[in-house]
């Protein structure tokens, strides 16, 4: 079983976040066998046959015709027989072998032989016998065979089956030398006295995820919130509900999109001269608050204090801070900084290991992570090659973490080559090799692909989710067959889900075919992320059928979790017709999980219709789970109708988890409005520290200048259940 993590997610800000939602990883067997059965092959050779059936292009002259059909006959006796390539090596792995060591040959090795092409099978064998198609591209007789029996590229990847056999997953590898992890228990409340809770230094017992404003300030797990018996929020144990949610909380900030700067001289938007006229107001309040009595409240001054050009020295005196978070918030600020000493401050704590360790065991984790955002504004080329020459001599897991962080925000070419090292190492960390899987998503050469292919298979279950959420991302095309082969093959279902994710990232009519198909077969906590999956792929390519197919499901209401993530995947797909759909869902659903949902997904959809369906609820909702869903759905909007009354809440909210949400709601309204409001409540000191810490997140959005750069882009498509416990303090500061 897994240990339960602590993610800190904002359920508003566009990369920003100060909600502690509290989450449990789903439970899984331990160590699931990833090399697929014989059965199993032999049912995925009769998909793709299925497939290929009704692909058949009408171009095809009638000699391609009739070779195509043959191929299919002649998989179809190929699965039939259950004579399959047997893996030499790895127990546990699902790899690709042209021809194993008793002679018997993969699905498309025994296509080319019974074709003719025996001499292609020997050559391709002997050249490459654990290779996927992908490194066979550009064989000029594999392509001259394709053509002349009326194949795709894509079609002969999805023919392509890995091997099978081998014994149950041996456990995981004792850590290499030096490969620790530090147990933080970092937590952001507000005692500032040297060793008492906040002081951020390493602990003994079990690791303490976050905590922002000295509690939870989202759904927890008890105090009747939501997620606690009765609560209505969601499920934070077990698989099920929590699974496709902690998918949700991880990547929301990709589609929860902030209002950005406006045309000078817009009224609804912030405009050029205005942010300046507001930028000296929260530099103000920022360099005040670097010595507020609350830890919340200094780590997101440290924050926006950067961003906004803070001297550095003001900065660097955070570093004796009592709490890690805020010493961690200061290296973050000092990255966002315009400034070039700041920079330079960095550099010099990465250097030196020792100076590091005296801010904080994470400090070169953080200090690294700093580098990339100041990469993204511009920074010099320096700086990659500096985290280059530090990542080959790295050791610790954390400092390890740290360049793959940097690599994840700046996709450095440099550090390709060190991730693959570390993801192909079964000896290294499975927090490294994930991470390693993730940061190789940016790249889409041969290699890559090959690589992220391979740990679809791993032994090590956490190492193939990660690639299976890596894949989506992946720019070279035959990525999405290589996920559909997974689909097929694995048996974890959690890890299938993620599969179904990754291939509605990637779009197109055959992933909208392939998803429609998975959302009527799929059963139990994988039909969620099915219809979740067919929702982004909707959303790209403005699939009708698959739209069709979502709004026909929210129909039926096949059961509360279903029901909830077929609401947010209309929303996804930006599906104007499922207004009508969704509003009867907000208006009458009984849950305020459902209404959330239903809530959120309007937001996404947008227009009058739904602006007025959620003005009204707003009036009467009482759930304060459904309630933050309509403040962030209506901070979407960015209509100035809606300043006065989130305004309004916000200061009179009863409680400090609604203040922080719509704190959060105005950051996405992007407005004058908004951040004048923001500014004024913050100055009166009328604000919680929680919430006045969400509301520095959202100044710091807001005001700074052009592009927004964000250490949220880490938690997009990350593995949750390879992190360790002290890098979820991370999620405090996703900026």
């Amino acid at each position: 079983m897994l240990n339960p993590i602590l993610i800190a997610l904002g359920l508003a800000l566009q990369d920003s976040t100060l909600l502690a939602a509290r989450t449990a990883a789903p439970q899984v067997p331990p160590a699931a066998a990833a090399a697929p059965t014989a059965a199993a092959l032999s049912e995925r050779y009769a998909r793709v046959g299925a497939e290929l059936q009704r692909a058949a292009p009408a171009e095809l002259s009638a000699i391609q015709a009739a070779h195509r059909g043959l191929v299919i006959e002649l998989l179809g006796q190929y699965g039939a027989s259950l004579d399959f390539p047997r893996l030499d090596s790895g127990a546990g792995e699902r790899l690709p072998v042209f021809r194993d060591g008793a002679g018997r040959l993969c699905a498309l090795a025994h296509l080319l032989d019974r074709t003719g092409r025996g001499e292609l099978v020997e050559r391709l064998a002997q050249a490459n016998n654990g290779g996927w198609v992908v490194e066979f591209q550009a064989e000029p007789a594999l392509l001259d065979w394709m053509h002349s029996h009326g194949l795709s590229l894509a079609e002969v990847a999805r023919i392509q089956g890995p091997g099978f056999g081998g014994d149950p997953v041996a456990p995981p590898p004792p850590p290499i030398p030096g490969d620790t992890v530090i147990a933080m228990g970092e937590a952001t409340g507000g005692d500032r006295g040297p060793g008492g809770p906040g002081s951020g230094g390493p602990t003994t017992g079990a690791p303490a995820g976050p905590v922002v404003g000295g509690g939870a300030a989202g759904p927890t797990t008890g105090g009747g919130g939501p997620g606690a018996p009765g609560g209505g929020g969601p499920s934070t144990g077990g698989a099920g509900a929590a699974d496709w949610t902690v998918w949700w909380e991880l990547n929301k900030l990709d589609f929860l999109v902030a209002n950005r700067p406006g045309p000078i001289g817009s009224e609804e938007g912030t405009t050029t001269a205005d942010a300046g006229r507001h930028r000296p107001r929260a530099l103000a309040l920022a360099a005040a608050a670097i010595d507020a009595d609350h830890a919340a409240v200094r780590a997101s001054a440290a924050v926006l204090g950067g961003r906004l050009g803070l001297h550095p020295d003001l900065l660097k005196g955070a570093f004796g801070d009592a709490s890690g978070a805020v010493r961690h918030g200061a290296l973050l600020g000092l990255g966002l900084s315009p400034r070039p000493d700041a920079l330079r401050l960095l550099a010099e704590i990465l250097r030196d290991q020792e100076r590091a360790e005296r801010i904080s065991p994470l400090a070169r984790y953080y200090a690294a992570l700093g580098l990339g955002l100041a990469r993204l504004q511009g920074a010099p080329e320096d700086v990659e090659t500096l985290i280059e020459s530090e990542a080959r001599s790295l050791l610790s897991t954390q400092d390890r973490l740290g360049a793959l962080g940097f690599a994840q925000l700046v996709p450095a070419a440099g550090l390709r080559s060190q991730a693959l090292t570390w993801l192909k190492d079964a000896k290294v960390s499975q927090a490294v090799r994930c991470r390693a899987a993730e940061t190789l998503r940016a790249f889409g050469d041969a290699e890559t692909l090959r690589a992220l292919q391979d740990a679809l298979g791993d032994r090590q279950l956490e190492v193939r989710r990660s690639a299976a959420l890596a894949l989506g991302h992946v720019p070279e095309p035959l990525a999405l067959q290589a996920l559909e082969t997974a689909a097929d093959l694995e048996a974890e279902q959690l890890t299938r889900g993620y599969l179904l994710l990754s291939i509605g990232r990637r779009g197109g009519p055959e992933a909208g075919r392939f998803l429609r198909q998975a959302l009527a077969e799929e059963q139990g906590v994988v039909r969620p992320f099915a219809a979740l999956g067919l929702g982004l792929q909707a959303r790209q390519d403005g699939d009708a059928d698959s739209r069709a197919a979502l709004r026909k499901l929210l129909a039926d209401g096949r059961g509360a979790d279903l029901t909830q993530a077929t609401a947010l995947a209309l929303g996804l797909s930006r599906d104007a017709q499922a207004v009508g759909l969704l509003s009867g869902l907000l208006a009458d659903s009984g849950s305020q999980q459902e209404r959330h949902f239903a809530a959120l997904a309007l937001g996404l959809i947008g227009g009058e219709e739904a602006k007025a369906v959620l003005r009204r609820q707003l009036a009467r909702e009482s759930a304060p789970f459904a309630e933050l869903a309509l403040a962030q759905a209506l901070g979407l909007q960015g209509d100035l109708v809606d300043v006065p009354l989130l305004l309004e809440t916000l200061a009179q909210a009863p409680n400090v988890e609604l203040r922080l949400q719509y704190a959060a709601a105005l950051g996405l309204h992007g407005s004058n409005a908004a951040i004048e409001g923001l500014l004024e409540l913050c100055e009166a000191g009328k604000l919680p520290p929680a919430a006045q810490a969400a509301a520095f997140e959202a100044l710091g959005v807001l005001l700074e200048d052009g592009q927004h750069y964000s250490i949220g882009r880490l938690a997009r498509s990350t593995n949750p259940g390879a992190m360790p416990d002290w890098q979820n303090s991370l999620w405090n500061f996703l900026l």
